[in-house]
């Protein structure tokens, strides 16, 4: 693995730990474990978390941050 790509994997897995996090709360992102194996990404420590690529992550990314934003608004 190249160091951009772990720079990649690395911000992707950040970013979308923030948008969890400005949706359900600090203690929520607390519980919630991402990892990252041969190009998948899994949201839970379960064997049984779903396998999401860097594309699909970006995108529940961008859709949390829209829920954010819409609970935010009065």
């Amino acid at each position: 693995m190249s160091k951009n790509a772990h720079t990649e994997i690395e911000r992707i897995k950040n970013d979308y730990l923030a948008a969890y996090r400005e949706r359900w709360g600090e203690a929520a992102a607390d519980k919630l474990s991402i990892s990252y194996k041969h190009g998948w990404f899994f949201l839970t420590s379960s064997p049984l978390s779903p396998p999401y690529r860097a594309k699909e992550m970006r995108s529940l990314t961008k859709n949390l941050l829209k829920q954010a934003i819409k609970t935010r608004k009065p």
